[in-house]
């Protein structure tokens, strides 16, 4: 029986120290039939040189070289060009395990589904374990669980480690956004689904640098990024009608405002116009307690929201010091990432 391609898209800009070993991961996959979508996001460095030289090489491999425009623009080319069945992202400076892609793939047959979640395991600079994701058991649920899994935030909306149909992927997009443009994509794969099945098996290595998009120093364009998916996300899923759902993802808003608000504790050294950027946090904040007032929001989040909008009263060093009081812990392990 002759088994289906299985494409897997590596965006990349300025990777040549670990676009090798991301390759070669694929390369070295159990599951054969594979093609090697690789997206030159506008490199300057020796990265484009070691993919054309391994295209050239490699006649089930693509390379595509586009002007430097983002993770998100760099994937949706990479899905325009993908001739698989199915689909794979991997990040540059990330790499699969031996058995993953055969994993995943019979995972999604013998469940009938529509997308395959792995687990991951990252690690700092050191290549010491940060954090290792888990999954009770294997399960297989509907795309509607799903999104709630996810808006509840239970469920990563990333797009590594997982392998998603193609003619779905086909009808989504990554929007240009800096930050958080993997969760848009991933609810509306999810939207678009039936059947969504889960493995509790660790498929991929995740390498977090403190030089990556994701760890970069707070910003204007960070937070506007942030709010902006937040807004697309609840846009995509006005066709459920689901009340629970929405009000989910305003949960996560707030959860993720708050990691915004330790970031910039931990960051605050290092930020030239720390006013200008703590004036443009308050006032998303602010935009945040307006959105809300629709939704009927559980104690904890109500009680953490009131927090936020006290803080934008009450200025950064009282913040700063109920966030070093409470998050003590969460604050030490990104010093850890970012150093």
């Amino acid at each position: 029986m002759i088994k289906p391609v299985i494409s897997i898209v590596i965006p990349f800009y300025n990777e040549e120290k670990f676009l090798k070993r991301a390759i070669n991961s694929v390369v070295n996959q159990t599951y054969s039939s594979i093609q090697i979508i690789l997206v030159d996001d506008g490199s300057t460095d020796k990265s484009t040189l070691y993919a054309k030289e391994f295209c050239e090489n490699h006649p089930n491999s693509k390379l595509i070289i586009i002007p430097n425009s983002g993770p998100g623009n760099a994937r949706n080319i990479g899905i325009q060009n993908v001739s698989g069945t199915y689909i794979s992202f991997l990040d540059a400076d990330d790499y699969f395990h031996n058995n993953a892609i055969e994993i995943f793939y019979k995972n999604i047959i013998s469940n009938n589904a529509d997308l395959s979640i792995g687990q991951y395991v990252m690690l700092d600079k050191n290549e010491n374990i940060l954090k290792k994701s888990n999954w009770n058991n294997n399960k297989t649920f509907d795309n509607e669980t799903a999104i709630s899994l996810v808006a509840s935030e239970k469920l990563i909306p990333t797009s590594w480690a997982k392998l998603f149909k193609s003619k779905i992927a086909k009808k989504c997009s990554f929007p240009n956004l800096s930050w958080k443009e993997d969760d848009v994509f991933f609810l509306a794969y999810l939207l678009n689904s039936k059947t969504v099945s889960v493995l509790n098996k660790t498929l991929l290595t995740v390498n977090c640098r403190p030089d990556s998009l994701t760890r970069q120093i707070i910003s204007e364009k960070m937070i506007n990024a942030i709010s902006k998916s937040y807004n697309k996300q609840i846009e995509i899923l006005k066709p459920l009608k689901n009340k629970f759902i929405n009000q989910s993802l305003i949960g996560s808003e707030i959860n993720t405002s708050l990691n915004l608000l330790i970031l910039l504790k931990i960051d605050w050294k290092n930020i030239e116009n720390q006013k200008k950027i703590w004036i443009y946090f308050c006032d998303n904040i602010l935009v945040l307690a307006k959105k809300t007032k629709k939704y009927n929001l559980n104690f904890k989040k109500r009680i953490l929201l009131h927090f936020l909008v006290s803080i934008t009263i009450l200025g950064w060093r009282y913040s700063f010091c109920m966030i070093s009081i409470f998050k003590r812990h969460q604050i030490n392990q990104l010093e850890k990432v970012k150093s």
